[in-house]
């Protein structure tokens, strides 16, 4: 790399580290402009490969020329000690090694880890782009004072084997894998070739941030690493601020130095990802670009995490993919008990799974409260079975109600329609008011796909299949065919 390549490296650098220095829609294309800025420095190599072929035939002839030959060699030396000066003082991405190139310390690191095959370093996407929480000029509705909202993340964990769709990307953010080790994940993180502080971030932490959260590991790892490089870059370095760039907007990083570690990961779980609806990393792309794009329904549809539109979204599935390739090369994971999947259901997603088709499309635009506070599972279900032409009063009570409800039969047998009253505790209902669904569809072997509310967070609608087995352990509320 000559030095004109290597200046223009660290300028460019130095604005991808610092987003909010530039204007959004500049950095969204920083990849761009590093093939422009290296297509013209290839141009300015010919012509300088040109020039200096003229000078040796001008040299041949006039013997003066050395006099200017010694001023342009003083020039290029204070060149260089510019361009020294620059890299000094200029921060830089964390070189990650690619695919099958090795150090002699990570291969040692690799060693002791583990004496399988597996690469000693781990080759995990750069962000092109540090994205900060959102820009609140974008998205006025989510203020520094509902990141200070106390959420207490009482979220009873979901076992997939893998993902919870057909992959990482798809991957619902609140779904877990179970028994992944504090092992797994600081091998993990030593394979990435980061130096970071291991005091701060290690197996142990992620798993206790998992567990207060509710928040996949797999995903804290990811968020961690494309936010701030495992604290390692951007604000995340400074004292108090977090791994997750959470609160730090794009026109006042400086405000994620109000939410240490972990605080931030439960806020996170609580407000960016539930509330606000970004619950998987594709839905997170989705919105950004519908966001850039001026049609993201903000009021139905929640904020975003972040404002890049570089596919940041996919960087971290990609990242998840690898670790999750890597814990199964490394010990893989225990089957889940069973009494864990049955007491759940399947995972909850926010999507109707693959195989499964609703006989009438949801639209909760129409939906009224009456005496059903909005947002709320009672709310929704009375609403969603008036669209399936099956009618409850409106004053079914609270969820775990709905069965004892006056007037009302129960049944074991699943109906497109009924609604499904959860006692407290049953199936992950709340403990104190329990929970109501409504049936969508019941296959041929008694299994059954329900939708709920409330679930992910208010309003949200999402999903659960349960077996023909589990099936059978619910009651079912017979509604009215008629208003």
């Amino acid at each position: 790399m000559n030095k004109r390549q290597l200046i223009a490296l660290v300028t460019i650098s130095g604005m991808l580290l610092s987003p909010c220095a530039y204007p959004l829609e500049t950095l969204a294309k920083a990849d761009t402009v590093l093939e422009d800025v290296s297509s013209e420095l290839d141009n300015l190599e010919e012509k300088d490969t040109s020039l200096e072929d003229e000078k040796a035939e001008d040299t041949d002839t006039k013997d003066t020329i050395g006099s200017d030959t010694s001023d342009n060699d003083t020039s290029d030396s204070a060149t260089d000690d510019s361009s020294d000066k620059d890299i000094e003082e200029t921060p830089s991405q964390p070189s990650t090694p690619s695919q099958g190139e090795e150090t002699k310390e990570d291969t040692d690191t690799s060693n002791s880890t583990s004496s399988t095959s597996t690469p000693a370093v781990v080759p995990i996407p750069q962000p092109s782009v540090l994205p900060s929480y959102q820009a609140p000029a974008l998205y006025p509705p989510i203020s520094s004072s509902t990141l200070d909202e106390d959420y207490s993340n009482d979220i009873k964990p979901v076992y997939v084997k893998d993902w919870s769709g057909e992959d990482a990307y798809s991957h619902h953010l609140l779904c877990q894998r179970y028994g992944i080790t504090a092992e797994q994940l600081d091998g993990f993180l030593d394979a990435t070739g980061i130096a970071y502080d291991k005091s701060r971030i290690n197996g142990e932490k992620l798993l206790e941030w998992q567990e207060k959260s509710g928040l996949d590991v797999r995903a804290i790892v990811a968020i961690a690493i494309m936010e701030s490089s495992l604290g390692t870059q951007g604000v995340a370095s400074n004292n108090g601020a977090n791994l997750f760039g959470y609160g730090a907007f794009d026109n006042n990083p400086d405000n994620a130095k109000n939410y240490d570690d972990d605080k931030a990961v439960c806020q996170l779980t609580a407000v960016t990802i539930i509330k606000h609806q970004n619950t998987s990393f594709k839905r997170q792309d989705i919105k950004a670009q519908k966001l850039a794009e001026g049609t993201l329904d903000v009021s139905s549809e929640g904020g975003v995490y972040f404002t890049d539109t570089s596919g940041s979204g996919k960087r971290r599935a990609e990242i998840m993919e690898a670790l999750n390739d890597w814990i199964d090369s490394h010990g893989g994971t225990p089957e889940a008990p069973s009494e864990l999947i049955e007491a759940s259901g399947s995972a909850t997603l926010q999507s109707v799974p693959a195989g499964y088709a609703l006989s009438k499309k949801i639209n909760v635009s129409n939906y009224i409260s009456q005496t059903y506070p909005w947002g709320q599972c009672t709310w929704y279900s009375y609403n969603r079975a008036r669209e399936l032409g099956v009618f409850y009063d409106a004053y079914m009570g609270n969820g775990g109600s709905w069965k004892d409800k006056a007037g009302y039969a129960t049944t074991t047998t699943p109906k497109v329609g009924y609604a499904v009253s959860f006692s407290p505790n049953q199936a992950g209902a709340d403990s104190t008011y329990g929970h109501v669904a409504i049936v969508e569809v019941v296959n041929e072997d008694g299994s059954i796909l329900i939708s709920e509310s409330n679930v992910l967070g208010l309003g949200i609608v999402s999903y659960r299949t349960f077996s023909a087995q589990d099936a059978k352990k619910l009651t079912y509320v017979i509604g009215k065919t008629a208003p």
